[in-house]
């Protein structure tokens, strides 16, 4: 063969091994694709694709070529995937810490962030502290000597004023039976003319009870001034947390509406030490009208501090105020208009009024339906019995005869040990404003439950047994009283962290828009009523059962556990539109299965939203999945 020949040859075979070389690789790279697909390729229609192996053996230069430049972009396929894993490994783990770093601050961060609507909400929160005060305030009254001498009656024998078990009980207890009726009724005008103007209105109402009560000269006259201003705090205490959960954004929800009760704390210790201070520097009126008269202070500065809050943006979209439930939005999320924000956050609120609407308004009839998939009845009574039970722990029992429970115990100053039980419940809300948002409302009301219960179980047992070695009429145990002071701090400081805070937390954000006022109405006065029921029936019980009343107590807390346990879902981090849809998945008495069937639909939904399936499989696998 001659010399041009065998380079005519040469070329001949190089443009074939090029030629057949990148048919190979690309033939194997569509063998790949079709097979992982799952399509519908014959394995005929493959082969006819790849070169035959006869093609192949007539060129063994040819397919060695090409199985090395195969193999050898497989290695570095292999190590291109591997050094990718290596990164993402990298990747997470840095992730990972920052996350952990992050996680430590996220509540200061996420506050800090919406440091505008945390400052507005702490506002309206401040209603929860003029209920505080009275409760602080009252539970000192009615161991002044000049209350006594006034509203009292003279003792014969001791030839002292005193208060008969009846008298004291309906002092204290009315003012409950007020705050009942107020929150059914006066919270009426938060729907009507808005939460902001319905909670100045309320305490133009509040002024006035004040004022019967201050201006007092029989006891009568004093408890209907305690009625009157029962009316204004009992609508309070529906629309200031009703206001906070729908102006909060969903991530700091629960940590904004736990500050009603952070408030309420306030209130209380500053109640006590109120009381304290004016019992030991004054022995006439002025032991008790000085605490009255700055009930004054605190409705001024609740009525001035609305005139600066935005109103409820739902409350406006309702009632077709769009322009002006933008505005609100922008302000309340720091932001212009136009936002992106205060877009998507408009049209999550429309679109839940507009589906509400089309369901007709909302009547008390409807609150005791279970029809459709809204579960109304099922979360009425949810938030009725949480809120019941809530007064069921006993803590009102500290709260307003706690002077008179640790006299009775031998302490000398009982004005000073109501003063610590109120610091401990002031410092113990704080722990509540992070545990809320971190432990999840369901877990916190359990636990506490749970908690408390063991204290009240060892409160009434070590009352009932050993606190009176030589008896009744004897001289008590002072070390047994110190142990039933601890056991009483532990319940209050549990009480402040889990079912203070967390009853609000999950009735403000229970009810959908429409029945929200009436549920939160209804709820609440549950709550009232079993307060005013405590309150008045506690002197007479205490004289018979004393501190064997803490096993009813413990009894009522044990059930309120199991109830938690079985109906109530979690509802952390959800907005109060995805809260209605969570209520579409409910089933009573398997309430921790809820949260868990709603998550999965919600990220099967997401999956097909992001890769919407064939028809095929939509119909089969997905479709199924999606039916729960």
């Amino acid at each position: 063969m001659s010399t041009a020949e065998s380079a005519s040859l040469a070329s001949s075979v190089s443009e074939k091994n090029i030629s057949v070389n990148d048919t190979t690789l690309n033939v194997i790279s569509t063998y790949h694709e079709v097979s992982s697909s799952k399509s519908s390729t014959s394995e005929s229609s493959v082969s006819s694709i790849v070169p035959s192996s006869t093609e192949l053996s007539d060129h063994p230069e040819i397919a060695e070529q090409g199985t090395k430049q195969k193999h050898k972009k497989h290695h570095k396929k292999h190590r291109a995937h591997d050094q990718e894993e290596n990164n993402d490994q990298v990747t997470i783990s840095t992730e990972n810490e920052s996350i952990e770093e992050n996680g430590k601050n996220k509540l200061f961060g996420l506050l800090k962030k919406h440091s505008l609507v945390s400052l507005l909400c702490l506002l309206v929160a401040f209603g929860g502290f003029v209920f505080g005060w009275d409760t602080g305030t009252i539970s000192g009254f009615v161991q002044m000597s000049n209350f006594k001498e006034r509203f009292g009656e003279l003792n014969s024998l001791t030839n002292e004023y005193e208060f008969s078990n009846t008298r004291v009980g309906l002092i204290i207890s009315i003012f409950n039976i007020g705050c009942a009726i107020g929150g059914v009724t006066l919270a009426k005008l938060g729907d009507t003319y808005g939460r902001k103007i319905g909670l100045m209105s309320v305490m133009v109402v509040y002024i006035v009870g004040i004022v019967l009560q201050i201006s007092s000269f029989h006891w009568i006259q004093y408890m209907v001034g305690r009625i009157v201003s029962g009316l204004a705090v009992g609508a309070v205490s529906v629309l200031s947390p009703m206001f906070i959960a729908e102006t909060s954004p969903s991530e700091i929800r629960g940590v904004l509406v736990s500050c009603y009760q952070l408030m309420i704390t306030l209130g209380i210790l500053l109640g006590y030490v109120t009381t304290f201070g004016t019992v030991h520097s004054f022995t006439d009126t002025r032991q008790w009208r000085i605490p009255l008269g700055l009930c004054f202070a605190w409705a001024i500065f609740m009525i001035v501090g609305m005139l600066f809050l935005p109103e409820s943006a739902r409350f406006l979209v309702e009632h077709n105020r769009i322009p002006e439930a933008k505005v609100s939005l922008a302000r309340i999320n720091n932001c212009d208009v136009e936002d992106d924000i205060v877009v998507n956050d408009f049209k999550e609120i429309e679109t839940s009024i507009i589906e509400q609407r089309k369901a007709g308004e909302a009547s008390w009839k409807e609150l005791f339906s279970n029809d459709g998939e809204s579960q109304i009845l099922t979360r009425v009574i949810i938030g009725v019995a949480l809120q019941s039970f809530q007064q069921l722990t006993g803590n009102n029992y500290f709260f307003y005869y706690g002077t008179s429970i640790f006299k009775s115990i031998g302490l000398e100053d009982s004005f000073v040990t109501s003063i610590i039980l109120g610091m401990v419940n002031f410092l113990s809300t704080f722990i509540a404003l992070y545990s809320v948002g971190k432990i999840g409302r369901r877990d916190n009301l359990i636990f506490g439950a749970a908690a408390m219960a063991l204290c009240l179980l060892v409160f009434a047992s070590i009352g009932s047994t050993v606190l009176y070695p030589k008896g009744y009429d004897q001289a008590v145990d002072q070390q047994v009283g110190g142990a039933m002071v601890w056991c009483t701090c532990m319940f209050i400081m549990v009480f402040a962290i889990t079912w203070a805070p967390g009853v609000f937390v999950v009735v403000s954000e229970t009810y959908p828009l429409r029945v929200r006022s009436k549920g939160m109405a209804l709820a609440t006065a549950a709550n009232w009523i079993w307060g005013f029921l405590i309150a008045f029936f506690t002197p007479a019980i205490v004289s018979r059962l004393r501190f064997s009343y803490g096993y009813i107590f413990f009894g009522a807390t044990f059930a309120a556990m199991i109830f938690v346990l079985l109906m109530v879902p979690e509802t952390e981090n959800l907005t109060l539109e995805k809260i209605d849809e969570l209520y579409t998945h409910y089933k009573p008495f398997q309430a921790h299965l809820t949260r868990t069937e709603f998550d999965d639909y919600n990220k099967l939904q997401q999956r097909l939203k992001e890769n919407p399936p064939k028809p095929k499989q939509q119909i089969g696998y997905y479709y199924k999945q999606a039916d729960f």
